[in-house]
């Protein structure tokens, strides 16, 4: 007997052909039949199938959900349908836009409001409506702390156990000069990235979900707060949700109120990174200052080795160039290394490292290094700078508009930063580290820590 074909599945079948038997089916010849009517009800419903998908997906895929009561709800809402939850792949947790808590918002009311009467009110009656804008300001601060106490960890392991699809969690924390609550800058207390960090955390191991990939991101300015570095030490069956992550991205801190005791708390990172065996991408970094950043650096080449690594961005740190050199050298199969604000410390100097990515990693399609420093004298590459246009060019009078626009092109053109050395696939990344190795030099600029927010700047010493 011959093979009886298997029926076609109308949701198999384009959008186009949905639309060409949908025409046919209203034809008027044929949108009399039983069976045409019975046809059309099923391609319309296959359609229908369709653009419920195409929605969800688009819609659902990616969430971004505020630590604000309403947000929150709405998070759940979303879990308790089955159909969109299955579609979530990644969450966005933000701690921003909460305008009315804000202090720079609660400053500028200030600055609006009160210098407007400060013609008609007493020394008194001004400092009396300042005292009534704080403490108005820290009940409603109060209010939706009480909303959102605890309520935050619950709702969020309620969602996640109805999310089976959820392989990334992106972190956007607020910053401590911008989106800080009235109650965080005057009393230093309240909402902070560390909070976060830990109630995810808890929030993902009760309910049994385990993501691939976790990103940080605490903003573009070493002024913002990042995790302190002894919330990375949690109980084995917290961490047991983080043990199978791929992608990783982490921007801490040491210099917290709470870092009273250096020596306890520098294992903490190596610990958490040695339960990873699965990172194929790690980016790390530091944030407000480089304090104790060498010894936490050391404990982590000791204690860690990812086979499986592909992708390493270091940035904002001080560390001795020879763990560096121990940490590339026991992880050659790298295709991606990006080296960022770097202290290098000890005998062994960024030409030692740059020959060990010379010689060893033979797997680099991408390299990049920006402002290396060595034990505090900052590194430059000779023939790097900006091109600049000769005289006779430059004082050249073009008559013609053509002319002019091509003057006016050739002036924005510029070279690269002397203080940042690439190398790419097509250019031959081991060739290109060699030349920059010749290339270096180190400057007459030392680092400086003591300008506003304890950002990366750089001084001339004579």
């Amino acid at each position: 007997m011959p093979k009886r074909s298997s029926p076609i599945n109308l949701a198999n079948l384009p959008t186009e052909m949905l639309e060409l038997i949908a025409k046919h089916l209203v034809n008027a010849k044929t949108r009399s039949s039983t069976t045409s009517a019975m046809s059309m009800r099923l391609t319309c419903r296959t359609i229908s199938q369709k653009i419920d998908d195409y929605f969800c997906k688009v819609a659902f895929q990616h969430l971004t959900v505020g630590l604000t009561y309403a947000s929150l709800q709405r998070l759940r809402a979303i879990s308790q349908c089955s159909k969109l939850a299955t579609r979530v792949q990644s969450v966005t947790i933000s701690t921003r836009g909460k305008a009315c808590d804000s202090y720079d918002i609660y400053e500028l009311y200030r600055e609006d409001t009160l210098p407007a009467r400060a013609g008609i009110l007493s020394q008194e009656e001004r400092t009396e409506a300042v005292s009534m804008v704080v403490h108005t300001h820290f009940e409603q601060e109060d209010k939706a702390f009480v909303e959102c106490s605890a309520l935050d960890g619950i709702l969020f392991t309620l969602a996640f156990r109805e999310m089976p699809n959820l392989f990334k969690l992106v972190f956007a924390s607020s910053l401590v000069g911008h989106d800080a609550s009235v109650r965080r800058v005057k009393t230093g207390k309240g909402e902070s990235t560390t909070h976060v960090w830990l109630m995810v955390l808890a929030s993902l191991a009760y309910a049994g979900s385990k993501p691939k990939q976790f990103e940080f991101a605490t903003g573009g300015c070493s002024s913002c707060e990042g995790i302190d570095v002894q919330a990375l030490l949690i109980p084995p069956d917290i961490a047991e949700c983080i043990h199978g992550l791929t992608h990783l991205n982490l921007w801490l801190q040491t210099s917290g109120g709470h870092y009273k005791n250096p020596i306890i708390w520098e294992y903490n990172l190596a610990r958490l990174l040695a339960s990873t065996q699965q990172l194929s991408v790690l980016k790390l970094g530091f944030r407000k200052d480089f304090a104790q950043t060498s010894a936490i650096f050391a404990n982590v080449v000791k204690q860690v080795r990812l086979p499986r690594l592909k992708t390493l961005h270091l940035n904002h740190m001080r560390c001795d160039a020879a763990d560096m050199r121990m940490l590339l050298h026991n992880h050659t199969e790298l295709y991606d290394l990006a080296l960022t604000r770097l202290d290098l410390t000890g005998p062994v100097t960024f030409s030692d490292i740059l020959f060990v990515l010379e010689c060893e990693d033979g797997r680099l399609t991408q390299f990049e290094c920006t402002n290396i420093a060595q034990d505090g004298f900052r590194l430059h590459f000779e023939t790097l700078g900006e091109l600049s246009l000769s005289e006779e060019w430059a004082s050249r009078r073009p008559a013609e508009q053509a002319d002019r626009e091509l003057l006016n092109s050739f002036v924005r053109v510029s070279g690269p930063s002397p203080h940042c050395g690439k190398a790419e696939e097509w250019e031959g990344v081991q060739y290109k580290i060699g030349m920059l190795r010749e290339d270096l030099r180190v400057a007459d600029e030392m680092y400086n820590n003591i300008w506003p927010h304890n950002d990366h700047m750089w001084d001339v010493r004579g």
